[in-house]
């Protein structure tokens, strides 16, 4: 029953992150209320995402998923390391 429940709120969630995104287009003058929209959706994923905290520990663990994580934090480091060795290019001949 609380499952449901966090499923729903994850949904109401995702739903007021993207109606504060639109409203930013739509109505700029509402920025107070984009501002607690945004902040509330994204509170309520977040607390889906504790109350499913079984299921993501559980995922992490295959192997696949280690590899996976592993090969995109390489990625992450190697375009860091480009980007650094581009900045001190960029501002040394």
């Amino acid at each position: 029953m609380v499952q449901r429940i966090l499923g729903i709120l994850s949904w109401v969630g995702v739903a007021l992150v993207f109606g504060a995104v639109a409203a930013r287009w739509v109505k700029p003058e509402w920025d107070q209320y984009r501002l607690w929209a945004s902040m509330a959706g994204l509170a309520l994923v977040l607390l889906y995402t504790v109350g499913q905290w079984r299921e993501i520990v559980a995922h992490f663990q295959r192997r696949n998923t280690r590899y996976g994580t592993i090969a995109s934090i390489s990625v992450i480091v190697v375009l860091g390391i480009v980007v650094a060795a581009n900045y001190l290019s960029v501002r040394r001949n």
